[in-house]
């Protein structure tokens, strides 16, 4: 009778001890996920760090693109005021035509070639307005950009808040089991850890 109380007993520690193992071999496997979690945190952690480094650039970008914006604006005022005078000198050059009239011919090739000046002036100041269109363009481009990595950078704080519910929830596992484990411990008087 008492052999069979003693086989009974050991079969009842073997079956603990096979639970005990299958229950280290969860933990180990729990353990690894939290590893390998822990890593993707820490990659996320350096993307992030990264697109901020990008939006700070794009920032400094937009405000370097800004300025040009704003020589080239300071450079077409010169410019207008420039072809200002030029006509000015031209409606002078005409009045001395008509006091110089000795020197006609002269005069009106004078007044030929300040008006080809007008002419090239006129086509500077196009192409420097093509130029600010597409400094525009390109600020607005850039805008947009910046949107989207902001909407990236919001969605990356999110996935890492699921991360961190995540680890919480593992915890909380990896807790429960050493409950259990103390429970049976305490119940066999084996040491199971």
């Amino acid at each position: 009778m008492e052999n069979e109380i003693l086989v009974q007993i050991l079969t009842e520690l073997k079956g603990l001890k096979q639970g005990q193992e299958r229950l280290e071999t969860d933990v180990a496997d729990i353990k690894q996920d939290v590893t390998d979690i822990r890593q993707d945190v820490a990659g996320l952690k350096q993307d992030v760090a990264d697109v901020k480094q990008d939006v700070a650039d794009v920032k400094q970008d937009v405000a370097d693109v800004k300025q040009d914006v704003a020589d080239v604006k300071q450079d077409v005022t010169v410019l207008k005021q420039d072809v200002a005078d030029v006509k000015q000198d031209v409606a002078d050059v005409k009045q001395d035509v008509e006091v110089l009239k000795q020197e006609v011919a002269d005069i009106k090739q004078d007044v030929a070639d300040v008006k080809q000046d007008v002419a090239g002036l006129k086509q500077d100041i196009v192409g420097i307005k093509q130029e600010i269109t597409v400094l525009k363009q390109d600020v607005a481009g850039l805008k947009q950009d910046v949107t989207v990595i902001k909407r990236e950078i919001v969605d990356m704080k999110d996935d890492i808040a699921d991360i961190k519910d995540s680890l919480e929830e593992v915890r909380s596992g990896t807790n429960a089991l050493i409950d259990w484990a103390d429970r049976v411990e305490h119940i066999v008087n084996v040491p199971l850890r």
